[in-house]
């Protein structure tokens, strides 16, 4: 038996946090972002000492992976563990646990020193089920804006139930019965293009349906209905997730899940790879899907483009719906400035006000131009860049980001995650680790907001070291 630890996930935080605990555990690890790879490492290489997979692997997923494992090595050889951020994924694993040969699941939101014990227990072949089979512990997030969730199967409302997310797709009137909105259908028909699929989808998640927003290749039912119902939904599992993260379903035929869908079995869908549609609030309203009748062979590095485009589809939507939502507004505001013209002196002093106000918060506020230059940026930034503000303004946003990363002990995922389209508008909702000038964990959210000019990007950095610090120090004293 070979002497080394398999990981395969595509998160690549996660996949160098596993690295780390498998290399303190004296096992050498081979990453791997796809399940493709991971199947060729096992016919080079042999069966590991433990393998790790995440189930929702691009090219090949995790349940066809165990399957090739347990065609060389029992669970006792070779111990699996799993990892999916989908409930109902974790569920269809519970079930198959024993003839896959799974001793435990990993949710994408477990703390480090839970992940640990998980390992440990692995590896040492402990029959006793991990701790987190009854409840989960607190624990430090180990991914934008989560904390710890329980592995193991448990009942509860789905998060596309949350009655805050269903209030705000309402408010942002996101579902009418007009035509798909031309902005949207241009960037669908371009997603489609771009990934060789004959569907592409802008899918919001409602209570008891998907629908449509904006959609090129679809026909027959489907096309006349513009959704399904939520039974038949593969987007509900990017909603339900515990961490906003991309599914990847590389053939739905084989899928021990998703099989039994009505749109597989009536050869609608044969693959199927969605990434969230997230707001500056944090909120899931869908996805941005593509779906083909036959096996998708998108690579990892593909799968982060679609989540890229999903930024900007994203951006679109939440700045066409402040327009709608704020046009009355403009009215009623332009009708108090017409016939209070005397006002107008007081205009300078007001700026002024927001000026001052601007400089003695302590979140970190900027402002970029239509060509993404930025051209406002406030004292607290500056001083979590190390920099002065004249040194910020004026720089172009790839610039700025490169400064950021090279604050970062880890430059390149700090560039991955902040990576967007080069033009349009786009939301982000994240959070970094940065160790100079000082260490900061950061939330960063962005949100595109509409000047006289076009469209402009507002970026908000919050310092959550704190909160970040003593949520993983109860994490720490649980374990």
């Amino acid at each position: 038996m070979s002497r080394y630890a398999l990981i395969a996930e595509p998160d690549v935080r996660l996949a160098q946090i596993i690295e780390r605990l498998i290399q303190e555990e004296g096992l050498g690890p081979v990453m791997v972002r796809e399940g493709d790879k991971a199947k060729s490492t096992l016919e080079e290489r042999g069966a590991p000492s433990l393998l790790i997979t995440n189930l929702t692997l691009p090219r090949l997923d995790g349940f066809a992976l165990l399957s090739e494992l347990r065609k060389i090595a029992t669970p006792a050889q070779a111990p699996a563990i799993a990892v999916s951020a989908s409930m109902g994924i974790r569920t269809e694993a519970w079930h198959l646990k024993e003839k896959l040969g799974i001793v435990a699941l990993i949710a994408s939101g477990m703390s480090v020193d839970s992940i640990r014990s998980i390992i440990r227990r692995a590896l040492s072949l402990d029959p006793t089920p991990p701790p987190l089979a009854i409840a989960p512990a607190p624990a430090a997030p180990v991914a934008s804006g989560t904390t710890e969730v329980s592995a193991w199967p448990r009942a509860g409302s789905a998060p596309h139930l949350d009655p805050s997310r269903l209030a705000r797709i309402a408010a942002m009137s996101l579902v009418d019965d007009a035509p798909p909105e031309q902005h949207l259908q241009r960037l669908v028909q371009e997603t489609a293009e771009t990934f060789g699929v004959p569907i592409a989808l802008v899918s919001i998640v409602l209570e008891d349906r998907q629908w449509f927003k904006a959609h090129v290749g679809l026909s027959g039912q489907l096309l006349a209905d513009r959704g399904t119902p939520i039974s038949q939904s593969f987007c509900r599992h990017v909603v339900d997730a515990d961490i906003p993260q991309p599914l990847i379903v590389p053939d739905a035929k084989a899928h021990p899940l998703f099989a039994r869908n009505d749109l597989v079995l009536g050869g609608s869908v044969g693959s199927y790879a969605g990434a969230p549609l997230i707001t500056s609030d944090g909120d899931v309203l869908g996805t941005l899907c593509i779906i083909d009748t036959k096996p998708l062979a998108i690579n990892a590095d593909q799968v982060d483009l679609l989540s890229v485009v999903a930024r900007r589809v994203s951006g679109e939507i939440e700045l066409r719906s402040k327009a709608r939502s704020s046009m009355a507004e403009a009215t009623r505001l332009r009708q108090m400035l017409e016939s209070e013209q005397t006002r107008n002196r007081a205009i300078h002093t007001v700026l002024s006000y927001i000026e001052a106000v601007l400089s003695n918060i302590e979140t970190g506020v900027l402002l970029m131009d239509t060509e993404r230059r930025i051209i406002y940026a406030n004292q607290a930034l500056a001083s979590m860049c190390g920099l002065t503000q004249a040194e910020i303004i004026d720089l172009k946003r790839d610039e700025f980001v490169s400064h950021i990363a090279s604050l970062s002990d880890d430059p390149e995922d700090l560039r991955r995650r902040s990576h967007v389209m080069p033009t349009g508008p786009f939301v982000a909702h994240e959070q970094f680790e940065l160790s100079r000038p000082e260490r900061r964990v950061l939330r960063w959210v962005a949100k595109p907001v509409q000047l006289p000019s076009g469209v402009a990007q507002l970026g908000l950095y919050t310092d959550i070291t704190a909160h970040f610090d003593a949520v993983r120090s109860r994490g720490a004293s649980a374990g």
